[in-house]
């Protein structure tokens, strides 16, 4: 067994606390760099919660690992929120890809990364997007991790329309899945926030889990 940065990382590895030593690699250095990177890093972990619910019930299923990766690119998908808005995606995509992450192979690297591309530029079946994607990227992914990347972009990017990477408002607007329907249920006090565009990608989110979308406001 081999240290991933070599000898030194065993050293300081050794001169941590127990407290520390637990901490899981991957999801630390997510959240560190959400906290310098992200508009919230708060909202980055509301966005862990909100989309636990879309793995649930009849909905896609996942493995401790695939929980784990998903929580990881949430905390990471507002990163290239600084960037031009035309280029977000392919630039958040090779900082991820190039990021000094540990505790992941190749193929959950370039889940993160391509779930955080298509949170930003829309999904491949429905935009067309995937066929601008690096042949070399994508025949290193399984066409499960391909698809749960889009799927987990477009509730990422459903998530913004609603929060605008603010945090206090999506853990108010839950999900569900109900008689073949995937239903977003919206509190009084954020009617306006329905329209046009959420519903746009609300129904791609719904489509990609194989259900009806459904916008319904709490009594």
């Amino acid at each position: 067994m081999f240290s991933v940065f070599g000898v030194r990382e065993g050293l300081v590895f050794s001169l941590l606390s127990n407290l520390e030593r637990e901490r899981d690699p991957l999801i630390a250095f997510c959240e560190d760099h959400a906290r310098l990177n992200s508009r919230s890093i708060d909202h980055a972990r509301e966005l862990c919660a909100w989309t636990d619910a879309l793995f649930e019930g009849p909905g896609p299923r996942e493995t401790p690992e695939d929980a784990r990766l998903r929580h990881a690119a949430c905390l990471i998908s507002d990163i290239g929120w600084r960037s031009h808005p035309d280029y977000r995606g392919e630039q958040s995509l090779n900082v991820i890809a190039h990021a000094a992450l540990g505790g992941i192979d190749h193929e959950g690297r370039i889940f993160l990364a391509l779930t955080v591309y298509f949170r930003h530029v829309g999904t491949g079946r429905i935009s067309g997007v995937e066929d601008e994607l690096p042949v070399a990227l994508k025949s290193l992914v399984s066409r499960r991790t391909l698809k749960r990347a889009r799927i987990l972009g477009a509730a990422i990017r459903t998530a913004h329309m609603l929060s605008i990477g603010m945090p206090r408002i999506i853990d108010e607007t839950p999900l569900h899945y109900e008689n073949g329907k995937l239903v977003l249920t919206l509190p009084a006090s954020h009617r306006d926030l329905d329209g046009e565009r959420l519903r746009r990608r609300f129904d791609v989110l719904a489509e990609l889990v194989d259900q009806k979308a459904e916008i319904r406001y709490a009594p």
